[in-house]
């Protein structure tokens, strides 16, 4: 199913409408290199060789590394330039969280700790999916078991409708991003929104299905969303910094979590979630292996349950995840996504200010465009990523010394 062209176009902020202008011509002038040594901060300013412009399987395939790592700094400097976007840095990563290469544009720095909007949403499902490993939720949980006075009317909403946004409710509501509430008091005006549609039956992206899930997830733990994060997100994976507010772009009200899009950290901490799921739920440090969330639930977050559902609302609309379907709180970057699902291919938990990370297992690497945009810069942030997702694949093979899989 195709998202409807009349949807609303909502991402945590208004949504561009115009996407990135395709680039037909290598840039003429220098870019900015910055090289893959340790994640530096500083950019270095070289003068790039002259590299071929790849537009055939055999030219992609015949490049080095080297010459990779220049077409993709160029990509990216264009459809940077494109966008109009000020600064922004590119990380790919291979699968033990070692930077394999990385190219800034302004300053932009990796430890700098800003809003991600909805790539909140992919953090957010990794920390109930752990209380769901450790047993303390389950995919079945209900609202209406875990939460006291959740109506009849909605007694049939899961924990998974809930992840998957399809759980009948409208998607948004403006307590969510009210700065003088607390969750409890957010979810219990929620209760008495009238649903939708039937459970399981819609798609309707929005704040309001995590909301609930959180206030579940509070309700199961008896702490409150930032400390239990803390608990099962944070201290394993050794992040430095991670919150969550009402209002995130403010730093605003840490007690109305809004978890579908709240969140503040830096690229170099969100990169240790990808981490876990190019691990499928496992954690590797030097010495030791930490399994935080077993591999079948990894795999289920990466699949599309429910598969008949109707597209309600959807921020895709016009781009270039246009076909896309979602799981459990990320986008499925496959064309199976219900059956096997994408959970040999990749996923994406992109932001409504240009911060674009993902995850692709297909092509053993994940990465993150981080940038701080004016709301709406959704569409130009996947429109990069998109772009560069071949080259990418194309250096990964080139870097580990195996055949370059063919541009898609």
């Amino acid at each position: 199913m195709l998202p409807n062209s009349s949807l609303k176009t909502s991402f945590h902020g208004h949504f561009k409408s115009s996407p990135v202008r395709t680039a037909t011509a290598l840039l003429l002038t220098s870019v900015l290199f910055a090289g893959c040594g340790g994640g530096g901060d500083d950019p270095v300013a070289v003068q790039p060789a002259a590299v071929p412009e790849a537009s055939t399987d055999v030219q992609l395939q015949a490049l080095s590394a080297t010459q990779l790592k220049q077409q993709i700094s160029q990509k990216f400097t264009q459809g940077v330039q494109a966008a109009g976007f000020s600064n922004a840095r590119l990380m790919i990563f291979k699968p033990d969280g070692s930077l394999l290469y990385e190219h800034v544009i302004g300053t932009f720095n990796s430890n700098a700790v800003v809003p991600v909007a909805s790539a909140s949403k992919l953090a957010s499902g990794l920390a109930i999916m752990r209380l769901v490993n450790m047993g303390t939720l389950s995919l079945e949980s209900k609202p209406y078991d875990v939460l006291s006075g959740w109506p009849l009317n909605k007694k049939d909403i899961t924990l998974r409708h809930l992840l998957s946004f399809t759980s009948g409710m409208p998607g948004e509501h403006l307590c969510t991003t009210k700065a003088n509430i607390t969750l409890a008091t957010c979810v219990d005006t929620l209760k008495n929104i009238e649903p939708k549609f039937a459970p399981g039956t819609a798609f309707d992206y929005g704040s309001t299905h995590l909301a609930v899930a959180g206030r579940m997830a509070e309700v199961a733990t008896n702490k409150s969303w930032n400390t239990l994060f803390k608990d099962v997100m944070i201290t394993p994976l050794e992040i430095t910094s991670a919150t969550y507010y009402a209002q995130p772009v403010d730093s605003l009200n840490p007690d109305n979590p809004l978890v579908a899009g709240g969140m503040r950290i830096s690229m170099n901490d969100y990169a240790k979630l990808l981490r876990l799921v190019m691990g499928k739920g496992q954690f590797k440090k030097t010495t030791t292996t930490q399994t935080l969330i077993s591999k079948a639930l990894v795999e289920t977050m990466a699949t599309d349950h429910y598969p008949g559902a109707i597209i309600a609302n959807s921020p895709t609309t016009g781009t270039s995840y246009g076909s896309y379907r979602y799981g459990l709180t990320q986008w499925l970057e496959c064309s199976t996504p219900s059956s096997p699902g994408c959970a040999n291919v990749g996923v994406s938990s992109p932001g409504a200010y240009g911060f674009v990370p993902w995850v692709s297992w297909k092509d053993g690497y994940f990465a993150i465009i981080g940038t701080q945009q004016p709301a709406g810069a959704w569409a130009d942030g996947i429109e990069i990523q998109q772009s560069l997702k071949d080259l990418i694949a194309q250096l990964v093979a080139a870097s580990s010394g195996s055949t370059p899989p063919p541009p898609r």
